[in-house]
């Protein structure tokens, strides 16, 4: 019985395991926030359409390992990235230098969409479309 139960394990634990990280190309590019939710309110508090559209928040991802995240035609916040796995680490730098790590797990990724939500206790799930700059 025992011998099963390992099986099994060892069979998820390698399924799991296989999973592809993301790639610095696939997520290149100028990202425009479609909807906001706040997953911690309840009930959830849901951001879209005309409401968010008169921001354009979006996120930049470059390949040299930099991101912004602009809102109102302002930056809101500026740093660098790495990919772990299926999370983006993003490091913030504050206006007094010091950094701040943020880290987004995607949870949908293809050439014109980007799902993702702050790992932190407000939780935010964010959808973007890319579009071209």
């Amino acid at each position: 019985m025992s011998y099963k139960l390992y099986m099994i394990l060892l069979g998820f634990s390698l399924l799991f395991a296989c999973k592809q990280s993301l790639r610095t190309e696939e997520i290149e590019g100028k990202w425009l926030y479609q909807k906001v939710e706040f997953l911690r309110q309840n009930p959830i508090i849901i951001t879209e359409g005309e409401e968010l559209k008169a921001d354009e928040p979006y996120v930049v991802f470059e390949k040299s390992g930099k991101a912004k995240i602009v809102s109102s035609g302002k930056i809101l916040s500026e740093g660098t990235f790495v990919l772990d796995g299926d999370i983006i680490r993003y490091e913030e730098v504050l206006p007094d230098g010091q950094k701040r790590a943020i880290p987004f797990l995607v949870k949908e990724l293809n050439a014109q969409k980007l799902v993702f939500e702050t790992m932190d206790q407000d939780t935010k799930r964010i959808t973007a479309k890319k579009i071209k700059f």
